[in-house]
């Protein structure tokens, strides 16, 4: 497989308004075209995989683009310059990843470079991945270049560790936040694409697929990739849960009922074919951890429902209400001291089946 048959790669945005779920980056750089007016180095940070690096490249584009109307945020996206930073084969668009080149001998080629106007394009444009892995006499360097700038460059430093970057750096760059994706905004991304290369699939495994990707769109592309190649046929959410080595969610929420009825009985029935099916003991813990943990939510809100998906909602309204909040709030400690066993026992499955027992104690004593 080559990289232009990489989901995340094929499917890498190009457009501001392709970017979803960063609406206030999208916003300020936007209005910066508006005005046609630019920060001389920006900050991008935020969890994997939620568009630092493609909304760098994108703001590149913008800032090098042949053909882009004045105070337009849409790039041609044919011109040498998109072109250029999207292969990344021009001298004015170098892009630097710090976790492999962390020494100050790496920063130094960009920093004399980006003391002289630009060959081809309009501005010259650094990007630098994962800057907070640079070292220390690097970062040092960096500085003294972002103190006195030149109008012709621009720099994007881009960071998964928002605190490791120094505060002389951070001050002198446009902030821009990137937030994890919701899971419904990641499900219907997915369905516009797998739509668009006309596959079939349950709404129920699009669903699981965004809940299991943590906020990350790269996470969730790279997911559905390794379902596209084991599917035959259609997506389903039985695929999903075997590439995920997951329970299926609707088994996971009957396991919930269970304890919520205290029928001891049939959740360790439950667990048995959860365990049978080779679903890691860790997973299952921290699945219950996370329903549990919703739950909790949902007993001071609805707000914080808004980022679940239609198919958890719909299992999350079978055993909402059946807790009452000071019991999952006491669920806390226990599953802290579950995931400390799972990690030094050599029987997981005592572990679980200890979790599943005192959990329906804890419901019995109130």
């Amino acid at each position: 497989m080559s990289s232009s048959d990489v989901f995340y790669t094929k499917f890498r945005p190009k457009q501001l308004s392709h970017i979803i779920g960063q609406d206030v980056p999208i916003k300020i750089l936007t209005k910066s075209c508006e005005k046609e007016s630019f920060h001389h180095s920006y900050l991008m940070y935020g969890k994997v995989g939620t568009g630092k690096t493609s909304l760098a490249r994108i703001l590149a584009t913008l800032l090098t683009c042949e053909n882009r109307a004045q105070g337009s945020s849409i790039v041609c996206g044919k011109c040498d310059a998109c072109v250029s930073v999207h292969s990344g084969n021009s001298v004015d668009i170098y892009e630097l990843d710090g976790a492999s080149n962390s020494k100050v001998e790496n920063t130094r080629a960009i920093i004399e470079s980006s003391r002289y106007s630009p060959q081809q394009f309009k501005k010259k444009v650094f990007i630098v991945d994962e800057c907070h892995k640079l070292s220390n006499t690097a970062m040092t360097s960096l500085l003294k270049t972002l103190e006195e700038p030149a109008s012709t460059s621009v720099f994007i430093l881009c960071t998964t560790d928002f605190g490791k970057v120094p505060k002389e750096i951070v001050s002198r760059c446009q902030r821009l936040h990137f937030k994890p994706v919701s899971a419904p905004l990641i499900s219907s991304y997915l369905e516009s694409l797998f739509q668009h290369k006309k596959l079939e699939y349950d709404k129920s495994a699009v669903d699981l697929i965004a809940s299991s990707s943590g906020g990350s769109v790269r996470d969730a592309l790279q997911l559905s990739q390794s379902v596209c190649v084991v599917s035959e046929g259609k997506i389903t959410e039985e695929i999903v849960s075997e590439v995920l080595g997951v329970s299926g969610r609707e088994l996971m929420y009957n396991l919930v009922s269970a304890i919520s009825s205290k029928d001891l009985i049939r959740a360790i029935d439950i667990l048995e074919t959860m365990l049978s099916s080779n679903v890691d003991c860790r997973v299952i813990c921290e699945e219950l951890e996370s329903i549990f943990r919703t739950l909790m939510l949902a007993t001071i809100s609805e707000q914080f429902l808004s980022d679940i998906t239609s198919t958890e909602r719909k299992l999350l309204d079978l055993v909402k209400g059946k807790f009452e909040r000071s019991v999952l709030v006491s669920f806390l400690g226990l599953f802290e001291e579950a995931e400390k066993s799972l990690s030094v026992n050599i029987n997981n499955k005592w572990v679980m089946e200890a979790v599943i027992v005192k959990s329906i104690e804890k419901i019995s004593d109130k």
